[in-house]
This record gives C-alpha cells, sequence and structure tokens, in this order.
C-alpha cells in the first residue's frame, strides 16, 4: 500500500525573530507492477502484446528487471498451469517503467482456451506481480449480405428477399434463426412478421406488394445467432402503383367515321409521358395508322378515320413511358 507524508521544515532566525516555512511530500509506497494484454480475444496463430507497467511510491521505475510466465487452463477447468512451448527472455523497464512481452500463439491452440502471462518485476529485494488474460476463439469469418431480386416494384408484384450468411463456423448457420419484417417506411405499418430457422446458406423470405399499394417498403431481418450475437440487416425499395386506361369516345363506329382514344397513364411517379400507339385491323399484319404523342402531360388523345371498307374490328394498342415507368394498354 503507498502512502503520501508531508514534511514541514521551519527556518527561525532568533535575531530578527523572523521565520520561514518549506514543506514538501514525500512519496512511500510498494513496488506494483501492472499487466494488461493488447486484446481480450485471440484466434490462434496470433500475436499477443503483453505490456508491463512497473510503479513505486507513485513514480515510473526504469531500469528493473520483469521476467514472464505463461499459464493456460481449459475453460471449464479453474486450474491453471504453465503453458507448455512458450518461454520470454527477462526485460529491462525503459524510462518510462515500461515492458513488453510479445507470444505467438501456436496456431494449433485449442478454441476456448484461457492464457494468463504473469509479469514479475524485482527492485532492490521487494516483488512485485501482476497477470494479463485472455482466450482464444477461432475467426467465423462470417458474412451477412441482405439483398432483394429488385429496387423498384410494381403494386400486385411479389419481393424476394434473400439473406445469405456466410461463415466458416457451420454451427452459426444451421442454429440461427431469422426475424423478418415488412414496413411501410413513412408510417412503420407491420406489413409482414415471421420468425423461423433458415436454410444451409442462410434464409429467404417473399412478400406480395398489395394491388394499390405505392410508396416505400422496408424489409428487415435480425439474425438470432446461437453463440448470443444478434445482427440486423435492411433494404428499402420503391413501388410504384400505375394503369393504362385506354377508352375509346364510342363503342361502335360507321364507315367513314373518326375514332378518338383517349389514353391516361395513371402514376403517382410519372409526371410527362410519351405515348406511343398503333391500330390494327382483323384481317391485317400492318397497322391501320400508328404515331407518338408527347402531351407534356400524363394523358393523350387521337383519333383515326374508320375506311370506307372497314374491317369488323380494330384493335387499338397504347404504350405509355416516362421517368422509369412502362405501361401498356
Amino acid at each position: 500500500m503507498a502512502t503520501s507524508y508531508a514534511l514541514t521544515v521551519t527556518y527561525n532566525d532568533t535575531t530578527d525573530k523572523h521565520s520561514q516555512t518549506a514543506t514538501m511530500t514525500l512519496n512511500v509506497g510498494d513496488l506494483s507492477v501492472s499487466a494488461s494484454p493488447s486484446g481480450g480475444t485471440y484466434a490462434p496463430g496470433d500475436a499477443v502484446i503483453v505490456t508491463g507497467n512497473v510503479r513505486a511510491s507513485f513514480e515510473p521505475q526504469p531500469g528493473v528487471s520483469v521476467t514472464a510466465e505463461a499459464y493456460t487452463r481449459d475453460a471449464q477447468n479453474a486450474t491453471w498451469v504453465p503453458a507448455t512451448g512458450y518461454s520470454f527472455t527477462a526485460q529491462v523497464t525503459d524510462v518510462n517503467g515500461q515492458v513488453s512481452f510479445v507470444l505467438q500463439l501456436r496456431s494449433d491452440v485449442a478454441e476456448f482456451t484461457n492464457f494468463s502471462i504473469v509479469l514479475t518485476g524485482s527492485k532492490n529485494g521487494t516483488t512485485a506481480a501482476d497477470n494479463a488474460t485472455f482466450m482464444i476463439q477461432k475467426r467465423t469469418g462470417l458474412s451477412i449480405d441482405l439483398s432483394l431480386d429488385k429496387t423498384e416494384y410494381k403494386a400486385g408484384e411479389t419481393v424476394h428477399a434473400k439473406l445469405a450468411f456466410i461463415t466458416q463456423n457451420a454451427s452459426l448457420v444451421s442454429g440461427s434463426m431469422y426475424a423478418w419484417t415488412v414496413t411501410d417506411s413513412s408510417t412503420d405499418a407491420v406489413l409482414l412478421s415471421d420468425y423461423g430457422p433458415g436454410g444451409p446458406t442462410g434464409a429467404e423470405k417473399t412478400y406480395s406488394i398489395p394491388a394499390g399499394y405505392s410508396g416505400q417498403i422496408r424489409v428487415r431481418v435480425t439474425v438470432y445467432e446461437p453463440n448470443d450475437v444478434t445482427t440486423t440487416r435492411t433494404q428499402t425499395a420503391d413501388v410504384f402503383g400505375w394503369d393504362l386506361l385506354v377508352n375509346p369516345a364510342s363503342a361502335t363506329y360507321s364507315a367513314g367515321q373518326s375514332m378518338e382514344i383517349t389514353a391516361t397513364l395513371v402514376s403517382d411517379r410519372v409526371t410527362a409521358a410519351t405515348f406511343v400507339w398503333a391500330v390494327m385491323p382483323a384481317s391485317g399484319f400492318e397497322p391501320l395508322t400508328q404515331g407518338t404523342l408527347t402531351p407534356g402531360g400524363k394523358t393523350a388523345k387521337f383519333s383515326f378515320a374508320i375506311p370506307q371498307d372497314p374491317d369488323d374490328s380494330y384493335t387499338v394498342s397504347v404504350t405509355a413511358s416516362g421517368d422509369g415507368v412502362v405501361a401498356f394498354g
């Protein structure tokens, strides 16, 4: 135990009856050693640096000889035993009272082995010691990646989500459970919730987007690993609801009349669409007429004349496109 004392010296001038006082602090304490590793968990084959600091009376102690010894124990065994195959050369503390020892772990050291590196310093017949402990754990090479088959969907389509779980520790994959949720990004309303195991390489989930839905969905999966580690991955996708309405001004026409068609693109994403249209007679393979319109909005109107010798029927096809949306009618 270290203790500090205050030493006070008073000088008296008996002739002039003046006095002067000076005080200094004396630190008196035992030699101490503190040891710390560069980390808490290491893999077989790693190099471990153990740093020791030597102090006495609160001050760093340079020139102190420090030795190191390695001990191990099984994770289920509380008895420390000397570690075979590991040895250290004694070090002398630097001007900061510090030393460092490097322990090169063998590649065949068993996982979950506990190590204790005991540092012992000696000075003027006084000895002090401390230990640094750490555990061996193999690296899993863990990789968890969530992907969607598309970044944009139409209402009524199916989202295919896949979570790839890659690791060198097969027990993590086979023992993991997956919690899936699909929510509306703007309202956080839960559209789907599911929990269950996956396969040998991860897990997959599908979600059918309701007809008429538009907005952004958030797909979230939480992986509960058997080693009590929880990992979460999230992806988002935009959902656009669109339709192309094609309406003639009348259902029946006579020869020589002009048929008027109105095409309207229903979409919350498109502001201005391009319309490509064609009129196919029932008896032919070539269009009776065709054209392209860019009306500057989402509605286009076009017309064509019914021939004097008309076919029994005509098929009007329209394609509207804009801002990544393509709709057929």
